[in-house]
This record gives structure tokens, C-alpha cells and sequence, in this order.
């Protein structure tokens, strides 16, 4: 999964990535900061590249409110054990300022980039070994509503188009927008990737500023 430096020691991600999993059976986390290129780097690795910080994480929470059958309030806090050296991003808290229908919206990570089909080899797809980004436009709520129904809450958003979308592993990236590079969202689900009329859902950070700041 990927994630964002949103403070000085604090990585923002997807709860349904399942790191609390990870952690309450004892297996270590590996913060990679400032990481766009992760070829020769094992998934486990210790080393990475010489400009990248490559850290334990000290602890793991999950929203309080997070539901894994309906994805609500797709968010967990990854705690570093020190100060990164890099420059966090800054979240946009303002209800005012959620994405809107068309705005330019950029999300990035190492997920694949073809959707997955049973029986594909190899299988599953290969996830990217750099670094990638792609600009989305923003889906008004009442459209992604009307496209997932019930699925969709008010603590989300959506956008996408037919061929630019998140997919697999890419779960817990930012979603920035392009005017302000303020990150307004998670990546959290969707209907397969860049389908037509199956936009991204994220989680909207508009939604958990008191968790946030506390």
C-alpha cells in the first residue's frame, strides 16, 4: 500500500490495508519516505535508495469508526519512531473546498496498471516498480452516488474517468489536488480500474479532521 507524510512523524493511509493485521502478529512495518523507485528493492528489504528514508513504524491506528464491510472511514495513522527530513503534505480540512465535478485531482502509487483478469499470467499483474501519477477529473457526490448507490457515504468521494484511475496496489495513496497540491483524499476502492463509469472512491479527508488533529 502506498500512504502520504501528512506531519513530521505521521504517514496517512488506508485502514483496509490491514497493517494493524500485520502488526498485532508481530510482523515488522517499513515506512519508505520520500521512495519513486523501487526496482532491485524487495518487498521486505531494508535498504532502499540513498534518498529515501527507510524506517520502522512505531505503531499503527485505525480509525475508530473505520468498517471493513463497508469501507467507511478508510483511514489509518502509521506512527514513525523519529522526525522525517521531508517536507509533510498539507491536508485541505475545508468542507468548502471538497473536490468538485471536473476539478483536476492527482493520484499516485506502484499499483498495477491494467486491471486484473482471472486467468491472466502472470498472475496477479505485476505492480509498478517506479513511481507513477495521473491526473483524474473530480465526480460531483449526486453522480458517484447514483453510480455505487448505497456503497458510497458521505465521508468519501470520487473520481476517475474511462482509462485514468488508482488500481491494485495502490490502496492508502493520496489523492492531491492539482490547483493547490493539497490532499483532499485516500485511495479506497473502486469497480475494477479506469472502467467506464466506475469512477475511484476515496476516503475524503474533509471528513476526519477532529480525528486527525487530535
Amino acid at each position: 500500500c502506498g500512504g502520504s507524510l501528512v506531519a513530521p512523524n505521521k504517514v496517512l493511509t488506508a485502514a483496509h490495508c490491514e497493517i494493524t493485521t500485520y502488526a498485532s502478529a508481530g510482523e515488522g512495518t517499513i515506512a519508505y519516505v520520500n521512495f519513486h523507485d523501487r526496482t532491485g528493492v524487495a518487498h521486505d528489504a531494508t535498504q532502499a535508495l540513498a534518498t529515501t528514508e527507510n524506517v520502522g513504524v512505531a505503531s499503527v491506528v485505525n480509525h475508530p469508526q473505520y468498517d471493513s464491510n463497508t469501507v467507511n472511514y478508510d483511514f489509518a495513522i502509521l506512527t514513525l519512531p523519529s522526525d522525517s527530513q521531508y517536507t509533510p503534505v498539507v491536508l485541505d480540512f475545508d468542507d468548502a473546498n471538497v473536490a468538485e465535478s471536473g476539478e483536476n485531482l492527482r493520484v499516485m502509487g506502484f499499483g498495477t496498471t491494467t486491471q486484473y483478469q482471472s486467468g491472466s499470467t502472470p498472475s496477479p499483474n505485476p505492480t509498478s516498480a517506479k513511481l507513477l501519477e495521473v491526473t483524474v477529473p473530480g465526480m460531483a457526490y449526486a453522480t458517484c452516488v447514483n453510480t455505487y448507490g448505497g456503497l458510497v457515504r458521505d465521508t468519501m468521494l470520487c473520481a476517475g474517468a474511462s482509462g485514468l484511475d488508482a488500481c491494485q496496489g495502490d490502496s492508502g495513496g493520496p489523492l492531491i489536488r492539482v490547483s493547490d497540491s493539497k490532499q483532499v483524499g485516500v485511495v479506497s476502492y473502486g469497480y475494477g480500474c479506469a472502467w467506464p463509469n466506475n469512477p475511484g472512491v476515496y476516503a475524503r479527508v474533509t471528513a476526519v479532521k477532529s480525528w486527525m488533529c487530535e
